[in-house]
């Protein structure tokens, strides 16, 4: 090929190098365009929402707690004869083998409460004594999802480095109980670290803020809370299925969550402890 026609023109050698410099000039102004344009925007929203979870579960390094039963012990029956058994049955959200902290006064706790006749339940903790610090009824939705329990402003704050027990009782008609229990809670006081970068964050990333620091109680949560306000939001719904797994919850991971309960306080009037 030459460098030239015999009339003078550029050969195609020439041309053809010449077009490849202009269409990658012509490439790169598009991307530059299109990147920060209205249809960038929306490409990038329609990223899978599994690429953007984060929310993983990080065990406190502070050795294994001395219970090793998981979820406590758990009775696994039905409130009746004739009952199909649950499958999954009644379980406390909490991790697999792992201590479980706070930081909360007075933490949210969170039940897998499957389809049941029962519709009131039992809410007890207790202190290293053994002694009832909080004990409420609660009734229940009627229908099967991940609840949760919050102790109201008047009820006993926890104190620090102090290791506390919850049960949860389903209390069918029969006066019969289907329960998880020995469920532990531990309360810490926050580094400064910690109130510092919760000061900082946004809503949004306060759940994996406490994730990362073994706070399960206070990483639910702020997720749930999360939850809630966007029920429809996808990305959401898909940390929530990866906390819970990431915790050896899997069964229960992809449950929903349900707006729950009432509670009315019985410390004091000699619940039905186990």
């Amino acid at each position: 090929i030459y460098n030239s026609s015999p009339l003078g023109y550029p050969s195609l050698s020439m041309a053809m190098h010449s077009y490849r410099n202009l269409a990658t000039v012509s490439i790169a102004i598009t991307l530059e365009l299109f990147i920060g344009s209205p249809l960038a925007t929306w490409a990038q929203g329609m990223r899978s929402p599994s690429q953007e979870v984060a929310i993983n579960w990080t065990p406190p390094n502070r050795g294994t707690p001395a219970n090793t039963e998981g979820a406590g012990t758990r009775n696994e029956g039905t409130c009746a004869e004739g009952e199909t058994t649950p499958n999954p049955p009644l379980t406390a959200v909490m991790p697999i083998n792992s201590l479980a902290l706070t930081v909360a006064e007075r933490p949210t706790f969170f039940v897998y409460v499957p389809a049941t006749s029962a519709q009131k339940a039992e809410l007890i903790l207790k202190d290293e004594s053994e002694e009832i610090v909080y004990a409420a009824k609660i009734d229940l939705p009627g229908k099967a999802g991940i609840v949760s329990i919050s102790f109201p402003a008047n009820a006993t704050p926890l104190e620090t480095g102090k290791t506390y027990r919850w049960y949860f009782d389903l209390v069918c008609n029969s006066g019969k109980r289907i329960f998880v229990d020995r469920m532990m809670v531990e309360r810490i006081e926050p580094s400064q670290t910690l109130q510092r970068q919760l000061q900082q964050a946004k809503e949004r990333d306060r759940p994996n803020i406490y994730a990362q620091n073994g706070l399960w109680y206070d990483t639910l949560t702020a997720l749930a809370a999360i939850r809630r306000s966007a029920a429809n939001n996808t990305t959401i719904t898909a940390d929530w299925k990866q906390l819970l797994e990431s915790a050896g919850l899997k069964e229960i991971a992809d449950k929903p969550l349900i707006d729950c309960c009432t509670s009315e306080s019985i410390t004091g009037s000699n619940p039905v402890a186990p």
